[in-house]
């Protein structure tokens, strides 16, 4: 009952537009970023009539990424920009502000009397289909227009800080609610405006992958923008595309790359790999990974001494996962166990009775970033007796380059430490579709039967042939070097993942203003017609910078 008191009070209390004052960095930013959206494209013009819609979050580094990949977008085709501002993100007055000095001045108020209703109507929805789920199982497999929305709805209950769905609870009919508040929401919006593209800002969560589905069964083309500092755009025109990943490289990419290219392609992958290894590329993902300061083992000798582990065994690392960051990405049936808890468990089950290898659990380097509330990992490995067994938690003093010199499998899900050591020759065992599988350099089995047997025969795993390492390498240097290597040209520069993740919105505001103050404007003019041509080209889906590499231009020609 306390779930209906809460919809009551928050429908009694919706309103349309609280006023708020710009903040002095606000108000320094709108001032900038309206006289450059001026410059680059003077007054709005005429438009036919149809929308581009841009997702507006709360976050207000990913805002600007949306809303100027929108503007430019919305520009090109000659459409309106429509900003669509969804929870947590309130539209206030201040908030309208800034989205005007991007040009968009329609927008869709979710805080409107008409959307308080809804509220009350998704609160009967979500206890109506709650009460028929009886197990974990049923939520995944919830599906509801002919589209499936369990993975969904079972990995924003894990986003609340937990590893698995042990039960059909309360959590579950609190975010069946917020589905069903989402999907009233998109119908009335697609009724009311005519919409011939979105701009969004993730393929998962209640939000942006619920709008993603709807968009994509409509017909409705999908520009999705990762934003993690560097620039990830992918186009998606229909559903069975929702859950590729956007640095997952097209057919025709892969096919240009082992064709005539091949030479430069595995002379540039070369040298990513070894800066990547050592930090001489600028990346967030690494800094913890292969931090400098940490040991790096050069010899499995020295490495097996200082944990007191049996040279002669083979060492296969187990590289864990952040448990609660979308086990479901790629689909219900994609990872052979429920979740990565249920995977990391039975890989340890497994790991503890196979006793001709030295298994190495290591923590995720981001693990600090997605805490969770129902594992404790020490306290697991506490309880393992098994000599052959090493938990490494992120905070250890080991640096992940040194699985090139002591490791001789890789066990993982999604991890991209299956990629890079794929490159080197070490095999790699997937416990679930990967946004590099299929590729023909990994092992991807469809039951767990068949995953743990691999498990239990890891120390006869040949390494990989010449051929495999090759595409391996072009896979390696497509997803981690073009499709998410080239910094937003409007992005202040942070090197810290934490910064984009717990944005502090006044001082971005500021470090966003300076950057628009300081622009090149000729470099600023040619940035934008680049992602112009991009959104404007039907071959052309998946962004690559063609200024950083050309020799890729042929394979859209």
């Amino acid at each position: 009952m306390r779930s209906l008191y809460v919809i009551l009070w928050r429908t009694a209390h919706y309103e349309h537009v609280p006023a708020r004052d710009l903040s002095g960095g606000e108000r320094d930013f709108v001032e900038q970023n309206r006289l450059f959206w001026q410059e680059i494209y003077g007054r709005d013009g005429n438009r036919d009539g149809a929308y581009t819609l841009i997702e507006v979050g709360g976050n207000a580094y990913i805002l600007h990424y949306i809303a100027a990949i929108g503007r430019m977008a919305s520009q090109s085709q000659g459409t309106k920009p429509l900003a669509m501002v969804v929870a947590p993100s309130i539209l206030d007055s201040a908030k309208i502000e800034i989205l005007r000095s991007y040009g968009i001045r329609d927008y869709v108020n979710v805080r409107s009397w008409r959307f308080g209703l809804f509220l009350l109507l998704s609160y009967w929805l979500a206890w109506r289909t709650y009460r028929k789920m009886s197990s974990p199982d049923d939520l995944l497999r919830f599906k509801i227009d002919g589209i499936e929305f369990g993975d969904i709805l079972y990995d924003k209950i894990l986003h609340d800080g937990y590893s698995t769905v042990s039960a059909v609870d309360e959590r579950v009919h609190a975010k069946l609610q917020t589905f069903y508040l989402n999907r009233f929401i998109f119908k009335a919006t697609m009724r009311k405006y005519r919409i011939r593209r979105a701009i969004l800002s993730h393929s998962t969560g209640l939000r942006s992958g619920v709008w993603m589905r709807y968009l994509l069964n409509r017909g409705v083309e999908v520009i999705y923008c990762r934003c993690v500092a560097m620039t990830n755009i992918r186009k998606y025109r229909h559903i069975d595309e929702a859950r590729i990943d956007p640095v997952r490289p097209e057919a025709k990419y892969v096919d240009y790359m082992l064709g005539k290219e091949l030479d430069r392609v595995m002379a540039l992958a070369d040298e990513y790999l070894e800066r990547r290894f050592y930090q001489g590329a600028h990346e967030l993902d690494i800094s913890f990974t292969f931090d400098p300061r940490n040991r790096t083992f050069l010899g499995r000798e020295e490495f097996a001494q200082q944990y007191g582990l049996d040279p002669s065994k083979k060492n296969a690392f187990v590289m864990l996962h952040a448990f609660r960051d979308d086990p479901h990405a790629y689909g219900v049936d994609s990872i052979v166990y429920r979740d990565y808890y249920e995977w990391f468990i039975n890989t340890l089950r497994v790991a503890r009775t196979v006793e001709s290898v030295n298994w190495i659990f290591k923590e995720h380097p981001s693990a600090v970033y997605y805490p969770t509330l129902d594992l404790d990992l020490s306290d697991i490995f506490g309880r393992v007796t098994e000599p052959n067994i090493v938990f490494l938690d992120r905070n250890a003093d080991f640096n992940a380059r040194s699985l090139q010199f002591v490791a001789d499998a890789v066990v993982t899900c999604i991890g991209t430490a299956g990629l890079e050591y794929a490159a080197l020759g070490i095999p790699c065992i997937l416990g679930a579709e990967s946004h590099y599988s299929g590729f023909g350099f990994t092992i991807v089995e469809k039951t767990r039967e068949q995953y743990e047997r691999r498990l239990r025969e890891i120390d006869r795993l040949p390494g990989l042939t010449d051929e495999q390492m090759r595409i391996a390498k072009i896979i390696m240097y497509f997803e981690l070097s073009m499709a998410m290597n080239t910094p937003f040209f409007l992005m202040p520069s942070y090197d810290e993942y934490e910064k984009i993740l717990r944005v502090n919105q006044k001082q971005f505001y500021e470090d966003a203003a300076r950057v628009l103050r300081d622009l090149d404007r000729s470099k600023a003019i040619w940035e934008v017609k680049k992602i112009e041509q991009f959104v404007e080209n039907d071959s052309f889906r998946q962004y690559i910078d063609f200024d950083a590499y050309d020799f890729m231009l042929g394979a859209i020609q």
